[in-house]
């Protein structure tokens, strides 16, 4: 929440992260871009949505036509089978579709650079790769002002 009297700029790109191990060595921290991330998190909900959808089922069915289409022994055949795996993928990615529209994606976002009005409040994370760390600390730089944030990954 930004408590001043004037906005103040998140700006990502500025904030520092270091990490440490179990033997207090340093430890290189990653950070996704919000993009990245976003996009990783879309891709594991389409598999999750795959799963809910159909599962097995939908693998062995596919793979029964595309196997059909394979062994085929004449060009109509093969182009029936090509139309029905083209038909029949088209079908699933509607019913991945229409099973993430029901079941939205309520988790926080991760943050992006951006103004934040006085008074307003802004919810989100910073995602990180982290291996073998202990701890973190991030330096969030903001109106000046050089903001620390301490964890422990351990507690």
């Amino acid at each position: 929440t930004n408590n001043s009297d004037h906005g103040v700029m998140l700006d990502l790109a500025k904030i520092r992260t270091e990490g440490t191990d179990n033997k207090g060595k340093s430890v290189e921290v990653i950070r996704y871009t919000p993009e990245s991330y976003d996009g990783r998190i879309e891709s594991d909900r389409r598999w999750q949505a795959r799963e809910a959808t159909g599962g097995d089922a939908s693998r062995m069915l596919e793979s029964k036509i595309y196997h059909e289409r394979i062994n085929a022994d004449n060009e109509w055949a093969k182009i029936g089978f090509t139309a029905l795996e083209s038909a029949y993928k088209r079908a699933q990615n509607n019913r991945i579709d229409q099973y993430l529209k029901e079941h939205p994606n309520n988790d926080p976002k991760a943050l992006r650079s951006n103004s934040i009005k006085p008074g307003e409040s802004i919810v989100g994370f910073i995602p990180l790769k982290v291996k073998k760390i202990n701890k973190i600390k991030m330096h969030v730089p903001m109106d000046g002002y050089d903001f620390t944030i301490n964890y422990d990954i351990n507690k």
